[in-house]
């Protein structure tokens, strides 16, 4: 049997009935990209490495809740190590999308992160969780998405 008959497509984004999802490859993945290796890893990780002030100035702007903590101190260097796990998982996802696992991957960080902003907004009395809220519904529908997409096969 072939892989079509059995259900298996090499390029899940690309199944019949899917075509506005497959459209959105290309924007997804520069997000992905974009958001992974631009924001996480270079602004949040690398740019206080490189220049203190402007790396905690963007931090301070890009998440309000880590405005005031000291740069290098203990609470951010966690908040640094959480965005460069974010940052890989996305950054990849972004490379290898053609992967459902790897897609996966990059949906979950977007999850992973809603949560820690919320607990983070929490513990420092931020009044609206708009952003987090919204990273929480987009990851939701990207999942369903994916797993709309995933390929089937039969077991045998």
């Amino acid at each position: 049997a072939t892989a079509r008959e059995i259900g298996h497509h090499s390029r899940p984004m690309h199944r019949p009935g899917f075509a506005a999802i497959g459209a959105m490859r290309g924007p997804l993945r520069i997000l992905l990209i974009g958001w992974g290796f631009g924001l996480d890893l270079f602004l949040l990780c690398a740019l206080p490495c490189i220049n203190v002030a402007v790396g905690i100035a963007v931090r301070d702007q890009v998440c309000p809740w880590m405005a005031g903590v000291p740069a290098f101190s203990v609470a951010h260097r966690q908040f640094m190590l959480c965005n460069l796990s974010f940052g890989i998982a996305r950054g990849l996802g972004g490379v290898f999308m053609d992967e459902t696992g790897a897609y996966c991957i990059a949906m979950l960080s977007y999850l992973a992160e809603a949560i820690v902003v919320v607990m983070e907004w929490r513990l420092h009395g931020v009044d609206q969780a708009l952003p987090a809220t919204a990273l929480l519904f987009a990851t939701l529908v990207a999942m369903l998405l994916c797993l709309s997409t995933a390929p089937k096969t039969k077991t045998q």
